[in-house]
C-alpha cells in the first residue's frame, strides 16, 4: 500500500486505558459512544470510513460493515494478517495507561512514539488541536 498521510485531531483523540484514559472520555474503541477515537479510528475516518462503519469497534479486524475501495484499502493497511507490527504497535502505544510507562511518559511522548512508528511504516502522521489536551 502506497504511503498515505494520517491526522488525528486531539479533540476527539481519545488514549490511554480503560482506567485510566486521558479526561475519563469513554471505553477504548476505533469510536465510541462519546464520539472520541483512538488512533486507528481517526486513520479509518481519514481513509474515508463512516463513523457508523466503526462504532464500538475495538480493532481493525471488527470492521465488518464497511464496504469498498475505503474499507479495502483499511484493511489492507491496518488489519492485515489479523496483527500487524503497525496495529499492534499503535494499539499499545494509544491504548496504555501512563503508568504502564514509567512517570515521564507524557501525551507529547505519546504523540512522538506514533509519529515515529508510523514513519517508520512509510506514513506520515499528524496531530492537529493539540491545544484541546491542555
Amino acid at each position: 500500500m502506497q504511503n498515505m498521510e494520517f491526522t488525528i485531531d486531539c479533540k476527539t483523540w481519545r488514549f490511554g486505558g480503560d482506567i485510566n484514559n486521558y479526561n475519563e472520555n469513554g471505553g477504548t474503541y476505533l469510536l465510541n459512544s462519546q464520539g472520541y477515537m483512538c488512533c486507528l479510528g481517526h486513520c479509518a475516518i481519514n481513509m474515508g470510513l463512516k463513523p457508523e462503519d466503526i462504532l464500538l469497534n475495538s480493532v481493525p479486524t471488527d470492521v465488518n460493515s464497511a464496504k469498498g475501495k475505503e474499507a479495502i484499502a483499511y484493511k489492507t493497511v491496518f488489519a492485515e494478517s489479523h496483527f500487524g507490527e503497525l496495529t499492534s504497535d499503535a494499539l499499545y502505544i494509544n491504548d496504555a495507561n501512563h503508568n504502564d510507562f514509567d512517570d515521564e511518559y507524557t501525551i507529547e511522548n505519546r504523540m512522538t512514539d506514533l509519529i515515529m512508528l508510523f514513519n517508520g511504516h512509510g506514513h506520515e502522521l499528524e496531530f492537529i488541536n493539540t491545544e484541546a489536551l491542555v
